[in-house]
């Protein structure tokens, strides 16, 4: 967020209409921290004011404190916050004395209202049973223990519910010091603690991702009723206000990174003299290590493989998402230069694509002559998985 444009939006006047919002202090001093010093102190996420209310998100705690616990500030700053981070829940005051009386917040839960569907009952998430395949990694730890929660492998919603499934969201939260398995809702009814996945909203399943390594899952169904479905019921018409009911189901976990494997290997690039073959590699299984390649080429019958090279990342580049994307874009009928792989590590070493085990560089002496390239995934601790060979590319034309 624009340091400066909040610094513009901001006011300390409460005058007579206005509108303010109550802001947990905790997430604003990660907001401020974020502001002043990105490269050590991550973005915040959504607005977390879930700490100031009770389980059911319905009423304020007892004891909180103004500047302790939350803060208040107008409507262009709360916009902007929307804006840029999003919130499940907002709580208004119309007066400056209300801010300092909890009893006066308007708590809102900021969703639709749903259109005559009755919320679940309750929620419960559960592991996918395993289905064994080709793409498994049998002889090492992917498969060897079925029913874990490990990467790649697919947590979803038990049950129906309902036809607002866009109101799953899912969380998760480091597992603490001893905790060895999941508990249920009750356990841990606080979502302070929780950090909200972003990118799932609405999925009734969840596949795990790396991140989520040593760490608990949990889903919620958010339902609102809205006022005329209260009225139809003869229930809440007084008070104006819709029904909230925040939904919370078991824990699971904790989640476990997959042994090292190969999910997908492609080689992009047109097989062209002059253009460079990219290994494009799917990893899976935590922190890469040394994985190791091995190109073979295949020209009138006769195969002729390189020798077995390792990654090594002091010097070699790992191709973040931007560069992928447009290497991806290219895929195998478009030509990759030099230039577009080139790359200067941290330790300011200059790397070519000749020495890249993922890369080859095509010469006249490769007309007529097909390529694929094989890995063996290599974890981090030195777990050592089993290798996957591409599909053969076309033949270098003349």
């Amino acid at each position: 967020m624009n340091v400066a444009a909040l610094q513009k939006a901001d006011k300390t006047t409460f005058e007579l209409g206005d509108t303010w919002y109550v802001v947990s202090t905790d997430w604003l001093i990660q907001l401020l921290q974020h502001a002043y010093q990105p490269e050590q102190h991550p973005a915040p996420g959504p607005v977390t004011n879930e700490r100031l209310l009770d389980d059911d998100h319905h009423i304020s705690k007892p004891n909180l404190m103004f500047k302790r616990d939350y803060r208040a500030v107008c409507s262009q700053v709360w916009e902007l916050f929307i804006q840029h981070y999003g919130s499940t829940i907002s709580i208004a005051v119309q007066t400056k004395e209300h801010v300092n009386m909890p009893d006066q917040w308007k708590i809102v839960v900021d969703l639709p209202t749903c259109a005559g569907v009755a919320p679940p009952k309750s929620l419960s998430i559960a592991l996918v049973p395993h289905v064994h395949t080709v793409k498994c990694n049998r002889r090492v730890s992917v498969c060897d223990t079925p029913g874990k929660f490990r990467e790649r492998e697919i947590v979803r919603v038990v049950g129906a519910t309902g036809e607002e499934v866009d109101r799953i969201v899912w969380w998760r939260r480091r597992r603490r010091l001893g905790e060895d398995h999941a508990g249920s809702s009750r356990d841990d009814a606080d979502l302070d603690m929780w950090e909200r996945i972003p990118g799932c909203a609405g999925a009734t399943q969840y596949v795990i991702r790396p991140e989520e390594s040593e760490h608990l899952v949990r889903a919620q169904y958010v339902y609102r009723k809205s006022k005329s479905e209260q009225v139809v019921e003869g229930g809440g018409a007084e008070s104006g206000e819709a029904e909230e009911n925040l939904m919370l189901s078991n824990i699971v976990g904790p989640c476990e990174e997959s042994g090292p494997m190969i999910h997908e290997i492609h080689v992009i690039g047109a097989p062209v003299i002059g253009g460079v073959l990219v290994a494009d590699v799917d990893y899976w299984g935590g922190t890469e290590g040394a994985s190791t390649y091995q190109w073979t080429r295949v020209k009138k019958g006769i195969r002729t493989k390189t020798k077995i090279e390792s990654i090594d990342w002091s010097r070699h580049r790992k191709f973040d998402a931007r560069t992928l994307e447009e290497l991806r874009k290219k895929g195998v009928n478009d030509v990759i230069r030099v230039e577009d792989v080139q790359t200067t590590t941290e330790n300011v070493q200059t790397t070519t694509v000749f020495d890249d085990p993922r890369c080859h560089v095509i010469t006249e002496d490769d007309v007529d002559s097909m390529f694929k390239v094989s890995c063996t995934p290599l974890k981090q601790d030195g777990l050592v998985g089993e290798p996957k060979t591409s599909r053969p590319t076309k033949a270098v034309a003349k």
